[in-house]
């Protein structure tokens, strides 16, 4: 049975809009996104802890949870590792997917690629990190929702 990897940002957490609810904004460009990743707010524990959902993360996770996936996640360029992040990022995971911490990864984006190999699967929205992913011998599938990805992963299990 293939190993996965799912990705948080985009797949199981809303980031953009709890970002947007933080800043009580509507708009967001990378300026505003750099700004946040780098003041006291965006490397805080407390808010990657309590971020929201994305719409359908939980049927997602439902579905692959069978599987015993693992998260690999990465963290904000800017927040370069950030101890808080990423214990921020785990907790959420603990809360909302009861996952053991083992389990989750928290590396630079660039870092992603070196958990792949054969018969390992990604689920990551970003197709620079499926392609960098499929290159280093995984198997990607990029997510846009979650029946598209349910479908995908339904060919591949």
């Amino acid at each position: 049975m293939p190993k996965i990897y799912c990705d948080m940002d985009g797949v199981l957490v809303d980031l953009l809009s709890s970002i947007k609810k933080h800043l009580g904004t509507t708009k967001l460009n990378q300026g505003v996104l750099d700004d946040f990743f780098n003041s006291d707010a965006g490397k805080s524990m407390e808010f990657w802890a309590n971020c929201d959902r994305e719409s359908g993360s939980k049927q997602l996770w439902k579905y692959i949870k069978q599987y015993d996936p693992h998260i690999l996640s990465a963290c904000p360029s800017v927040c370069n590792k950030d101890k808080k992040v990423i214990k921020g990022k785990t907790v959420w995971c603990q809360k909302n997917l009861k996952i053991d911490p083992s389990k989750v990864h928290i590396v630079q984006r660039r870092e992603k690629k070196d958990f792949a190999k054969k018969d390992v699967i990604l689920i990551d929205d970003h197709s620079k990190n499926i392609r960098e992913w499929e290159a280093a011998g995984g198997t990607g599938v990029v997510h846009k929702n979650v029946n598209s990805t349910i479908k995908q992963l339904k060919g591949l299990l």
